[in-house]
C-alpha cells in the first residue's frame, strides 16, 4: 500500500452516495489510500438512499443489446454509445461485485431490487448504500463528514493536473486544503436548486460547479428530468409517487377527464408501469400542460380499492388515517434527476489529469431522458470502473505523483470561495441582524430557477431567469453566516447559482423540444438537433475561477454529434 503522506498514493472521493461509496471501495481495492469527504451523513442523505432501490439492467433474460436499445430509445437518440455499451455490457460483473461487498438484492427479468433489504419508505435505496458504507469503512477508507468541497486544486497555475481539493468547514467557517494524487467527484445531481424536487436538501449541484470551474466540459445540461407525479396538496410532503399507481388509482383533471388514460393508449403503453420506464418525459409534460391550460390534476384515492390502499401508497394511506379517509389529492411533477453532466469516459477520466467523475454528475449515458431504473445501474457500473482507474492511477500509475504535497500548498484552487468565506465571517462579526441570509437567498434562487427553467420553458422565461440569477449572485458577498447552518446554506447558494446559470445557458441554445426539455415556442422535436450541446469553460483559467466564484460560470457553447464527444 502506498503511503498517503502528502497526498502521494491518495485518492480523495467527494460524495457518499452510491457513486462515491462504490468508487471509494474500488479505489481502495486497487491499492490506494482513500479519503472520502461528504457534507452529509454517509449513505443516508443521497439520491441513491432516497431511490426506490430498483435497477433496470440486462439480467435474467434481457439481453445487453435489448437494454442498450431501450436506453437509446428513451434518450431520444442522444445516449452516448461508449457509455451505453460499458454500462449494459458491464452490469452483470458489477452486480456480482456488489454481492461480494455485502449488498443483497432480488433479480427479475430486466432488473433487480435492493428494496426488500432497505429501511423502506423514503429510504428504499439504503439496501445499497448502507452495506457499501459498512464495506468502505471495513476496507480502511478514511471518512470525514461535514466539510463541503469547494474547489479542485490544480498545479501549474490552474492548468496542470489535479493536486487535491479545497474545502469549507461550515462548523468553523474556515477554508482548508487536502492533497491527493487523484480526485473523484461523485456528488450527485442538482435537484435541490429547484423549488419542487424529491432530491435530498444537500443535492445542490456542487460537483457540476467543481468540475466546470476546474476546466471540465459539461453536456446535455438542458435535460433535467421531472418525475410525473408528486404530492402537491397541503399536509403532504414534496415527494414522488410511483407512476405505476395510475394502474390502481384514477388520474383526473379538475374537469373530471381521465386525460392520461387516453395518452397511454395513444403512446401504445400498457399502463403506468411501462410509462415509468419509457415515458416519464411525456407523462410529466402532459400533466404540466394541464396546469398550463388552467386545469389541476388529482389522483382519485377516494375511488381506489380500500383494501389495497396501504399497498398502493403507504404514505398517503397513513395520512388519510389522520384526516378521516381517502380523498382526491392534487399532484404535480417534481425535479427528479439530471440527465446531463460532465464529459467523462466510462471509467471516469476527464480532460484534467488526475481528476475523475462518476455517478449522476456525469452526462451522456441517458441522453435527453432517463429510462426508469437505469440510474442505479449506471452508478454501480461506472463508479466501480472509476474507482479502479483512479486507484490504480494514484497507487502506481499516476504521472507526477511525487509532487503532490508541494503542489497542494501552492496549487491554484479553481473556483475558490476563500474570499467569500472571509466576507461572511466579517459580516457575522459586524452585524447584529442576520440578513441577508443563505436561507433567504436559497429560496430566491429556487424561485427564479423554477419560473424560468421549469418543465415548460420559453425563450423569454429562460432569459429572465438568467437576468435574475445574475442579480442574485451580487448578494453572495453580503451574506451573514453566524451559525454552521447559515454557513452551509451560504456555500450551497454558490453552487445553486452556478447550476441555474448552466442549465439556462444550455436550454437557451436548444430551439426544439426533445425528451425532458420542452419549449412551447419550439414544441416539436427537430432531427437537425440530434446532437449534444457542450458547455465549455472560459479558456482562461483565472477567468473561469472568478466566474465560478461569482456563482455564474462563463460558458461557451460547442456542438457535437452522438459519438463525437471525446476527451
Amino acid at each position: 500500500m502506498t503511503s498517503a503522506a502528502g497526498g502521494r498514493g491518495r485518492v480523495i472521493v467527494v460524495g457518499s452516495g452510491g457513486a462515491g461509496l462504490c468508487a471509494a471501495i474500488a479505489a481502495r481495492e486497487a491499492g490506494a489510500d482513500v479519503l472520502l469527504l461528504s457534507k452529509a451523513p454517509l449513505g443516508m442523505a443521497s439520491c441513491t438512499a432516497y431511490a426506490g432501490g430498483g435497477f433496470t439492467a440486462p439480467v435474467d433474460g434481457l439481453s445487453v443489446e435489448e437494454h442498450m436499445a431501450m436506453t437509446r430509445q428513451v434518450g431520444r437518440g442522444l445516449s452516448e454509445p461508449a457509455l451505453s455499451a460499458a454500462v449494459s455490457g458491464g452490469a452483470a460483473a458489477a452486480f456480482e461485485r456488489l454481492r461480494q461487498w455485502g449488498v443483497r438484492y432480488d433479480t427479475r427479468r430486466g432488473g433487480l431490487s435492493v428494496g426488500r433489504y432497505s429501511m423502506g419508505g423514503k429510504l428504499s435505496g439504503t439496501g445499497l448504500t448502507l452495506p457499501l458504507r459498512d464495506r468502505a469503512i471495513a476496507a480502511g477508507v478514511e471518512t470525514r463528514v461535514g466539510p463541503v468541497v469547494t474547489a479542485i486544486l490544480r498545479s501549474d497555475g490552474g492548468l496542470g493536473r489535479a493536486a487535491g481539493v479545497e474545502y469549507y468547514d461550515p462548523a468553523k467557517g474556515e477554508v482548508g486544503r487536502e492533497p491527493a494524487a487523484a480526485v473523484i467527484v461523485a456528488t450527485g445531481g442538482g435537484g435541490a436548486a429547484f423549488p419542487r424536487s424529491d432530491n435530498p436538501a444537500r443535492t445542490t449541484g456542487d460537483g457540476y460547479r467543481l468540475l466546470f470551474a476546474a476546466g471540465v466540459e459539461l453536456y446535455d445540461f438542458e435535460f433535467v428530468q421531472w418525475y410525473p407525479l408528486g404530492y402537491a396538496d397541503e399536509g403532504f410532503p414534496i415527494w414522488m409517487i410511483g407512476l405505476p399507481i395510475v394502474d390502481h388509482v384514477p388520474l383526473e383533471n379538475s374537469a373530471g377527464e381521465r386525460f392520461y388514460d387516453k395518452l397511454l393508449a395513444a403512446w401504445g403503453l400498457r399502463g403506468g408501469r411501462e410509462a415509468n420506464l419509457f415515458a416519464r418525459d411525456r407523462s410529466a409534460i402532459a400533466i404540466a400542460s394541464e396546469y398550463q391550460a388552467g386545469r389541476e390534476v388529482f389522483l382519485r384515492y377516494d375511488l381506489a380499492p380500500a383494501e389495497m390502499l396501504g399497498q398502493i401508497d403507504e404514505l398517503a394511506a397513513a395520512r388519510f388515517q389522520t384526516i378521516g379517509g381517502p380523498r382526491p389529492v392534487r399532484v404535480e411533477p417534481l425535479v427528479h434527476y439530471f440527465c446531463g453532466g460532465a464529459v467523462a469516459t466510462p471509467d471516469g477520466v476527464t480532460s484534467v489529469p488526475g481528476l475523475f467523475a462518476c455517478g449522476e454528475v456525469v452526462g451522456g449515458f441517458d441522453g435527453a431522458n432517463r429510462m426508469g431504473g437505469n440510474a442505479l445501474t449506471a452508478v454501480t457500473v461506472m463508479s466501480q470502473l472509476t474507482g479502479d482507474r483512479a486507484g490504480a492511477f494514484a497507487a502506481g500509475g499516476g504521472a507526477g505523483r511525487a509532487g503532490a504535497a508541494a503542489d497542494a500548498s501552492a496549487a491554484h484552487a479553481c473556483g475558490s470561495i476563500a474570499e467569500l468565506a472571509a466576507a461572511w465571517k466579517a459580516n457575522a462579526a459586524e452585524r447584529a441582524v442576520p440578513a441577508p441570509s443563505g436561507e433567504g437567498l436559497r429560496g430566491r434562487i429556487q424561485a427564479a430557477i423554477g419560473r424560468g427553467l421549469g418543465l415548460v420553458r420559453t425563450d423569454e422565461g429562460i432569459r429572465e431567469c438568467q437576468e435574475q440569477l445574475g442579480q442574485l449572485s451580487m448578494v453572495l458577498p453580503d451574506l451573514v453566516s453566524a451559525t454552521a447552518r447559515d454557513r452551509l446554506l451560504a456555500v450551497e447558494c454558490v453552487s445553486m447559482l452556478a447550476v441555474g446559470a448552466l442549465v439556462a445557458r444550455a436550454a437557451g441554445h436548444r430551439p426544439e423540444s426533445r425528451g425532458v426539455h420542452y419549449r412551447t415556442d419550439f414544441p416539436a422535436e427537430d432531427e437537425a438537433w440530434r446532437k449534444h450541446i457542450v458547455l465549455t469553460p472560459a479558456a482562461d483559467a483565472a477567468a473561469a475561477a472568478a466566474a465560478a466564484y461569482a456563482g455564474l460560470p462563463q460558458a461557451g457553447i460547442r456542438y457535437a454529434g452522438v459519438g463525437e464527444v471525446v476527451l
